[in-house]
């Protein structure tokens, strides 16, 4: 199995079985299936409806015992469906989506998307405002942190070529990666009628179907098809090579040099740029072929617990006249034997797709960003408890959020062994506790007043103010004084203060446990 689990077997395994599912196979009954995956790997706009359902098999026996409400959550997740009714992909950069998430038998969310080159807006059924994501540039760069491209980028020029370049790929690039895939276990060919967009259109309908023992035989098969063909391969990369050398207008629209123009003597030639690549994919196809040899031969029994029978692939197209794929149905189970995954028995994903007006003039909803909208950078710099006062408190995803997923649920823990601060017990048997590690965790934000000697704490979950003095037993609360039973004090530079008065005041409740020879503390609330 360490063998088997290298990046390069990983990477060579997700291509077959993505292609296997794309239908990718030799011509049957007179259809180029060749040009149907290349036509699918050129889909510029469509429109369309779509709905993936992921389930969970699991285990009855693991319900025993279980809370009530771990429970709910259980049957709640092992039950996906995204289901978009209303797809329109105006081009590369615009598209908007509108549909629902169902979770479990009931649960249900309306959801819609809005994407420009700039811009993605998200609207969800209960939300009190929309998500808006800046796209640019910039923005992208501010929400992940990393640095912008100092050359840009690439304009609308430089996208087209981009793209033509890309056609090109793949009508001249293609044929030996997809000539060379063995045909499924079994398929079948035939001519139907069926509705698409409510429309009854004749299709070519293509069946095909791989079990768990096939999948694993078809792989090899399709890895020591391409080590074998030895003329494909070089008329691949060279025709790579060829095409990226003689698009000067790409490499000028990018604003980079071409690297098959360099004068440098040293520089490779195209010739010697072709045969070191030839060389280098042809050692990877063999090293692939050895580690899946050595994989059948050195843990057939992990071999067989997952490519079994009871795992599959099954995949229905139904393609038009021009070779478009209009729909399509692929289902996979993954079922490996004995308790590969327990409690989980096993994976069931399928999706449903039907598209129409294929590379025609496409017209998605327009994004416009209103004023209140949520910001990705808000978004992300949330609490818990805050994400969860986005949604209104009658909503499905306000009520899975906070009592599914106990998003509304705080807790602070201090390990009185462990943490440079601990929670102290005082001679008197009051509890005290470092006020700033507790309130910043709870969401609060705390200042210190300079002019009052005052360390201010809002509590924004609550809506609760309160300002501590060093040495004072009183604390103001929204603007009434309380009494504590031990005044506010600095140890070892920090303020403590008790913790009974502070989980009063923040609505929060205190206790102690035992971890291990010693003790924790814990203050815990609901909040949202």
């Amino acid at each position: 199995m360490k063998r088997f689990l290298t990046w390069r077997t990983g990477l060579a395994l997700m291509l077959a079985l993505v292609l296997v599912i794309a239908a990718g196979c030799q011509a049957v009954n007179g259809l180029n299936l060749n040009t149907v995956l290349k036509n699918t790997l050129k889909v510029t706009s469509m429109e369309g409806k779509q709905t993936l359902e992921l389930n969970l098999l699991v285990n009855e026996e693991a319900y025993e015992g279980l809370p009530e409400e771990e429970l709910a959550l259980i049957q709640l997740f092992s039950k996906l469906k995204v289901q978009l009714d209303d797809i329109k992909v105006q081009d590369a950069s615009n598209a908007s989506y509108k549909g629902k998430l169902i979770l479990g038998e009931k649960a249900s969310v309306a959801f819609s998307a809005k994407i420009s080159p700039k811009a993605m807006l998200l609207e969800i059924e209960g939300a009190k405002a929309p998500i808006a994501i800046d796209l640019t540039e910039a923005g992208l760069a501010e929400l992940t942190g990393l640095p912008i491209d100092a050359a840009g980028a690439p304009s609308a020029e430089a996208q087209a070529s981009l793209t033509e370049l890309g056609h090109k790929l793949i009508d001249s690039a293609g044929d030996f990666l997809i000539n060379n895939l063995p045909n499924p276990q079994k398929l079948s060919v035939e001519t139907v009628n069926e509705p698409i967009n409510g429309v009854s259109t004749s299709l070519v309908h293509v069946k095909a179907e791989l079990d768990g023992q096939a999948i694993w035989a078809w792989i090899k098969s399709y890895v020591d098809a391409l080590a074998a063909d030895k003329q494909g391969l070089e008329t691949f990369v060279t025709t790579i090579v060829t095409i990226m050398s003689e698009n000067q207008d790409v490499w000028a629209a990018l604003g980079e040099v071409n690297p098959f123009e360099d004068v440098n003597l040293d520089a490779a030639t195209k010739q010697e740029t072709i045969k070191e690549a030839v060389k280098e994919i042809t050692d990877l196809l063999l090293s692939l072929q050895e580690e899946l040899k050595a994989f059948e031969k050195e843990d057939k029994e992990t071999l067989d617990t997952i490519f079994n029978k009871d795992s599959s692939v099954k995949a229905e197209l139904f393609v038009d006249s021009k070779l478009d794929i209009r729909k399509q149905i692929v289902e996979a189970t993954f079922k490996p034997s004995d308790d590969f995954l327990y409690p989980i028995q096993g994976i069931v994903l399928r999706t449903v797709s039907e598209q129409w007006n294929v590379n025609g003039t496409v017209k998605s909803d327009e994004v416009v960003i209103p004023a209140g909208a949520i910001t990705s950078e808000q978004l992300f710099n949330m609490h818990a408890y805050e994400t969860l006062q986005l949604f209104d408190n009658k909503s499905v995803v306000y009520d899975l959020l906070k009592n599914k997923l106990q998003l509304g649920h705080q807790s602070v823990v201090i390990y009185s062994d462990y943490d440079y601060r601990p929670a102290i017990v005082t001679p008197q048997y009051v509890t005290i506790i470092p006020l700033r590690d507790v309130a910043e965790q709870l969401g609060g934000a705390v200042s210190y007043d300079s002019k009052t000697k005052q360390v201010k704490v809002v509590d924004k979950a609550t809506n609760t103010t309160l300002a501590f003095k060093e040495g004072s037993d009183i604390v103001n609360v929204n603007g009434k004084t309380v009494k504590m039973p031990f005044p506010a004090t600095v140890v070892n530079g920090t303020l403590y203060v008790p913790a009974r008065s502070f989980a009063t005041a923040v609505k929060a409740k205190i206790h102690w446990e035992s971890y291990g020879d010693g003790q924790v503390f814990v203050l815990e609330r609901e909040v949202g």
